[in-house]
């Protein structure tokens, strides 16, 4: 192509882009960037027509491993949770594994689960007990009111634990009540951001329960208010309470766990069309290699954590 044809294109995506549009894609041209995008998309579309995502085989080798140790962990989790009444749903990534694969996404590598906000305060202040009762080197916990985690502490993987706030609106039109709770999140934001580094956590919980203090109206379930506000890039993750409750059951390699009664409509609001290939990649947390050749030994951590799941189903 010779320069002379170059300027009639770049003159032409001027017309039809404007002059940042225009430069725009006579960068991504010159880089290869557009060039590799075409690649993409054209891979994006053979998967996700001629492959069915629901028949891919399950992760091997070490990865495999190291998911095979977080479903025991999570069953142990889950007999923690049935022993002192805490309510827990698996989801996220731990959800559209269960829908979409039943058990592990192949490439995913830790578990998710949600608890509403007082079985997680709960939880978080009893489970350092509880795990004492098994053995405090081999199983721990920490949270904060963002975010907190059930751990094995010899590969340090964990069930990670997202608290949720259940509000009620004050009004019963859906569309009307999302804009409250919205408003409402900006205040609590606001505040939260000016006192975090010098208020307590029952304080805290005070000016939120004050903040959002309605008993009528729909009820929605909100994510972390405090984990959102960490990630700079999200925005509140806001559900219908009849989404998630009355809990139902679902397949999570080859068990049983408790998950949103629509799991259909949380994936929906979470990944868009989740039947499909991943456009931009795939999340990867943990480098699973390290455990077995870095001193993990994940057959020998398999084997103890069924020791610690019949100590802990047996307590129930």
């Amino acid at each position: 192509m010779n320069i002379r044809h170059k300027i009639a294109i770049f003159k032409r995506k001027w017309q039809d882009l404007g002059l940042k549009g225009a430069v725009r894609h006579a960068f991504r041209t010159l880089t290869g960037i557009r060039k590799r995008e075409d690649e993409i998309n054209t891979l994006y579309y053979l998967m996700n027509n001629y492959f069915d995502i629901t028949k891919l085989p399950p992760a091997k080798g070490d990865l495999r491993k190291l998911q095979e140790c977080h479903t025991i962990l999570l069953g142990c989790f889950d007999a923690i949770c049935k022993k002192y009444g805490w309510t827990y749903w698996i989801d996220y990534g731990t959800l559209l594994g269960s829908v979409r694969h039943k058990g592990f996404i192949p490439w995913d590598d830790d578990i998710d689960v949600c608890m509403p906000r007082k079985d997680y305060d709960e939880a978080i202040n009893q489970l350092p007990k509880i795990c004492a009762s098994y053995d405090s080197k081999f199983v721990s916990s920490w949270g904060n009111p963002s975010v907190g985690a059930f751990v094995c502490k010899p590969v340090k993987f964990s069930v990670d634990l997202f608290p949720v706030d259940i509000i009620a609106s004050g009004s019963e039109d859906d569309a009307e009540s999302k804009k409250i709770i919205n408003q409402k999140l900006m205040e609590y934001q606001k505040y939260y951001y000016a006192h975090k580094k010098k208020i307590t956590r029952a304080e805290l919980s005070q000016v939120k329960n004050q903040t959002f203090n309605s008993d009528e109206g729909r009820m929605y379930i909100v994510l972390s208010p405090e984990f959102v506000f960490s990630m700079s890039n999200h925005e509140p993750h806001v559900i219908d309470y009849d989404n998630v409750f009355p809990l139902t059951s679902g397949e999570f390699e080859e068990r049983m766990f408790p998950m949103p009664c629509h799991a259909d409509r949380c994936l929906t609001l979470e990944y868009g069309d989740y039947m499909k290939f991943p456009r931009y990649g795939v999340e990867r947390h943990i480098n699973a290699h390290n455990y077995v050749h870095g001193g993990g030994y994940l057959e020998e951590v398999s084997e103890r954590l069924r020791d610690m799941e019949k100590f802990f189903v047996s307590q129930i």
